[in-house]
């Protein structure tokens, strides 16, 4: 989401924005209510060292992204000392769960498939033995079970996998 704002699909009467508090201490998800003006936190993190939140446009990884069906979001976020996937709820102000765990961390997100409720990500680390800058393909459920490996190897894998018929 950066600066700019946004709208969830199941919250019309609202929009969004994040902020990154100087110092990096403090990244917060902003719901402005569009007919009182009304402002709560969707999210707000905070931390005593640093939140990650540079660089993420070469890696096709934006921090929020909002859903056109419902009142979520997947959040990116280090706050539990890795890189991973929360699904967060508007309606409820938080966090749902976290989509991802583990110690590895995500690198992008490919496709996030709101009727299947999965999420198509790209992660370097999973592999016990194997460079953690190697990067593989994964899909997994909003709820955090069903974790897929889409692609095995020894090797930064930059290829196209096997999607589902996707209109655009």
């Amino acid at each position: 989401m950066g600066a700019a704002a946004t709208a969830l699909g199941a919250r019309p009467a609202a929009f969004y924005y994040s902020q990154e508090d100087r110092g990096h201490q403090r990244f917060r998800v902003i719901e402005v209510d569009c007919q009182t003006g009304a402002t709560r936190n969707i999210v707000d993190e905070k931390t005593r060292t640093f939140i990650w939140t540079a660089h993420t446009e070469m890696l096709g990884l934006n921090l929020v992204n909002g859903l056109t069906n419902s009142d979520e979001m997947i959040y990116v976020s280090e706050r539990d000392g890795w890189r991973h996937l929360y699904l967060v709820s508007a309606k409820e102000g938080g966090i749902k769960n976290q989509i991802t765990k583990g110690p590895w961390v995500v690198r992008g997100i490919d496709r996030i498939d709101e009727d299947a409720r999965q999420v198509w990500f790209r992660a370097g680390g999973m592999n016990a033995g194997q460079d953690p800058y190697f990067i593989h393909y994964y899909r997994v459920n909003f709820d955090g079970t069903g974790l897929t490996a889409l692609t095995e190897g020894t090797a930064i894998t930059r290829r196209s996998i096997r999607r589902p018929q996707v209109s655009y």
